[in-house]
């Protein structure tokens, strides 16, 4: 897992550039704490460089392979990814968010 890509030192530089070498690197997660708007722009960045080509196609397989071993699915014995997608996970709002404060 990465630091918090919403940190200076990463963020006011080039955070796309520190999504690709992160994935391609073999991160399994990429930590966007604090701020949810700024998510989408992480995940545009890993979107846009997946459509791009510029993602390790092996790296996203294995990323996706051990995520799979760990996740709740797969320890309930359900059918596991292909690796041929991100895998993204969003998680949801906090209850006091969704019942408006």
């Amino acid at each position: 897992m990465t630091d918090d890509l919403v940190m200076g030192a990463i963020y006011q530089n080039d955070v796309c550039k520190a999504v690709v070498e992160a994935i391609n690197a073999g991160v399994d997660m990429l930590l966007v704490a604090y701020d949810a708007a700024q998510f989408y722009r992480v995940f545009s960045c890993a979107l846009d460089a997946s459509r791009q080509g510029r993602l390790d196609a092996a790296m996203l397989r294995a990323s996706a392979a051990r995520l799979e071993l760990r996740s709740p699915a797969a320890q309930a014995g359900a059918a596991t990814l292909d690796g041929s997608t991100l895998g993204i996970v969003m998680p949801s709002a906090p209850r006091w968010m969704a019942r408006g404060g």
